[in-house]
């Protein structure tokens, strides 16, 4: 059963205090209905409070684990809302529930938690305790063999040491990513990996050797079609020869850029290669189509402005 919408509540709720716990059919819990609902929802107020719900439920019938995997839920879909410190608050109290619940709750599922956890606590430049996570993260996700997990934990720590400006370090865990990537065959987390490392190589003035890599880690993207990274590695790209003064290239990854978030309906990521573009065009003096890239620019960020969906 999924519950169609939050009006249901009120009844729900009468249904709980009516029914007898100790003969719940976990599968047709009012944690798993909720759950469900949350699953099948677009609309992230309403896939918040089933998410709340589901929680509630998931304590009143003695489901820590089922407890858990709310939290785990609710914290992704407050971090989508914008609402860091509730996610922040969800993730914390997931995470203390680890030491009493250890035994019940998937090993994957704590992995997870600390992965994403980390994740949002990095975009706040809260880095140590992002890093204090991410090792404890891969400790377990090693130890039960979650390669599939490891990609990403380990990416994810190299971008760590990374923003710290430890780019040697960085490497050293973006090779460790790859590696775990090309166990599980993970083509994205290939591409991810060389992107990365190509970033790194890059901050270290291994200019030709990042280039190489950005091209390897463009053509798997491309195979894969995994727009998010196309757009970043083209402009990644069509930087290096833009700073070389290879002003044709840089244009054919830029315009590369330009068509993937138009595809995307990505309308920011438009404007920005418009940008890009202009100035390419300005460096070589050619004010006439750079004033064209501007003012498709500008066109574009007037209406996210009047109508930003």
């Amino acid at each position: 059963m999924v519950i169609v919408g939050a009006e249901c509540f009120s009844t729900l709720a009468e249904e709980a205090v009516q029914h007898d716990q100790s003969v719940l059919d976990p599968e047709n819990s009012l944690y798993k209905q909720y759950l469900d609902s949350a699953d099948s929802t677009n609309d992230i107020q309403e896939r918040i409070f089933f998410l709340e719900q589901a929680r509630h439920y998931a304590q009143i019938e003695s489901n820590p684990a089922g407890e858990f995997k709310a939290l785990l839920k609710l914290a992704a879909a407050e971090q989508q809302n914008e609402n860091i410190p509730r996610a922040t608050a969800c993730y914390e109290q997931a995470y203390n529930m680890i030491p009493e619940y250890e035994s019940v709750i998937l090993s994957n599922q704590q992995c997870e938690l600390m992965l994403k956890w980390a994740q949002m606590l990095i975009r706040s430049d809260e880095y140590q305790r992002a890093l204090d996570l991410l090792l404890q993260s891969e400790k377990l996700a090693a130890k039960d063999k979650h390669d599939h997990l490891l990609t990403e934990i380990t990416r994810t720590i190299g971008n760590v040491y990374f923003y710290l400006g430890d780019y040697s370090k960085s490497m050293e865990f973006y090779y460790v990513s790859l590696r775990h990537a090309n166990t599980t065959n993970n083509m994205y987390g290939k591409a991810a990996a060389l992107n990365n490392i190509a970033g790194a190589l890059s901050h270290t003035d291994r200019t030709d050797e990042a280039e190489t890599t950005y091209i390897k880690a463009l053509r798997l993207s491309q195979n894969g079609q995994f727009a998010d990274l196309i757009g970043i590695i083209s402009n990644n790209l069509a930087t290096i020869y833009s700073d070389r003064k290879e002003y044709e290239t840089a244009l054919d990854y830029f315009t590369i850029a330009l068509n993937n978030a138009q595809n995307k309906k990505d309308w920011l990521g438009v404007a920005i290669a418009y940008n890009n573009l202009a100035s390419v065009k300005d460096q070589q003096k050619d004010f006439k189509t750079a004033r064209k890239f501007y003012k498709k620019r500008c066109i574009i960020i007037v209406k996210l402005i009047i109508k930003p969906d």
